[in-house]
């Protein structure tokens, strides 16, 4: 708690991606003001000669776009490829690697700051869903761009087509159709600037078989 006096004043000290609440009490009647709660943004990861994430931190650090729909991108230890912990689609908040058949477009995302140059990225992926309907979309996309989750793809995101500006790295198509862990290289020249690394994870309300999409390393 701190003694404030000035009619603005600045919070320091806080972490990216996180719910605050904040309240204020008169210091003469004792009344307590009504609960502001927000959560801060994220904050840029210089790649530099390096970066990864193989997601056995205390905390995730990605901003999980999900809104309100039943399929969302979970951090936690219902799937993984080596160690305990991943990123995944759960439709029980986090409990399970499995997704219903609601309409769904939710992101995960990191964000990112690059110098000029040729990168190369890896991960490892795994998503069954069905062809064409329900798959995993992987890319880098200038940070000036909004994401939102809801239950309609953006216009130009298919399972063979990206938004305009959008960098593939997922070879340009849908990745859906197995059980097992696969690994994916991909090497692209990247303009300096903040961009996202996002994971996207579409879903029609159709058929489709679990497990949905899961990331790690």
């Amino acid at each position: 708690a701190d003694n404030v006096s000035e009619k603005t004043y600045t919070i320091t000290g806080l972490s990216q991606l996180t719910d605050y609440y904040v309240a204020v009490q008169n210091a003469g009647s004792g009344k307590w003001s009504s609960t502001l709660h927000f959560k801060t943004a994220a904050q840029p990861t210089a790649v530099g000669d390096g970066w990864s994430d193989d997601f056995e931190g205390t905390t995730c650090g990605w901003e999980l776009i999900n809104g309100e729909l039943t399929n969302q991108w979970a951090w936690g230890t219902a799937a993984n490829n080596g160690g305990t912990h991943a990123l995944y689609i759960s439709n029980d908040n986090v409990t399970t690697n499995a997704y219903s058949h609601s309409n769904t477009m939710v992101y995960a995302a990191k964000l990112l700051t690059f110098t000029e140059g040729t990168f190369d990225f890896s991960y490892d992926w795994q998503a069954y869903g069905e062809n064409n309907s329900d798959y995993l979309r992987v890319a880098l996309i200038s940070a000036t761009k909004s994401l939102t989750a809801g239950t309609t793809a953006p216009t130009g995101l298919n399972a063979t087509s990206l938004p305009t500006g959008w960098i593939a790295l997922d070879g340009g198509s849908q990745l859906s159709g197995v059980t097992a862990w696969q690994h994916i290289d991909a090497t692209i020249d990247v303009a300096a600037g903040n961009y996202y690394l996002v994971f996207a994870w579409r879903n029609d309300g159709g058929d489709g078989a679990n497990p949905p999409a899961a990331i790690d390393n």
